[in-house]
């Protein structure tokens, strides 16, 4: 059973007239048609292809990547090494630290090596404490 809101939209649905397009309209709805199928098209196509160029690009880039450094591995090594200024920064900054480790003395003694002391001292009290908590952790208690 239809509501009587439905009754009355139904009558007022067919009271309307029926009305013409403007003549200028359909050629612009064809138009738009036309060009929207050929982007769809254009957009499948290169869809289509785009992972054959995107794997193509990265297969001739991996060759470069091998071929250059088997030709010549010498030279690339050293160019990387040379051209980064990311290792050059490296260097710098361990010669740097080098210098201040061997002239920079505490009580008369190189600071690298008071340095490397506590550093082998820590390392053992991590080593004697982890030996301590495992063995408390694995004793049974009565």
């Amino acid at each position: 059973m239809k509501e009587p809101s439905e009754d009355w939209l139904d009558e007022e649905l067919r009271r309307l007239p029926d009305l013409e397009a403007p003549p200028d309209l359909m050629p612009k709805v064809m138009d738009a048609v036309q060009s929207r199928s050929a982007r769809r098209w254009m957009t499948a196509m290169s869809r289509r292809h785009l992972p054959f160029l995107r794997n193509s690009g990265l297969g001739l880039a991996l060759a470069v990547m091998v071929l250059v450094p088997w030709l010549n591995p010498g030279q690339a090594v050293l160019g990387f090494f040379r051209q980064s200024p990311f290792f050059n920064l490296v260097i710098e900054l361990l010669s740097a630290g080098e210098t201040i480790l061997a002239n920079l003395r505490i009580f008369n003694l190189p600071i690298g090596w008071l340095i490397g002391v506590v550093i082998g001292i820590s390392y053992l009290a991590c080593i004697f404490a982890a030996s301590a908590i495992q063995r408390l952790a694995s004793t049974k208690r009565l």
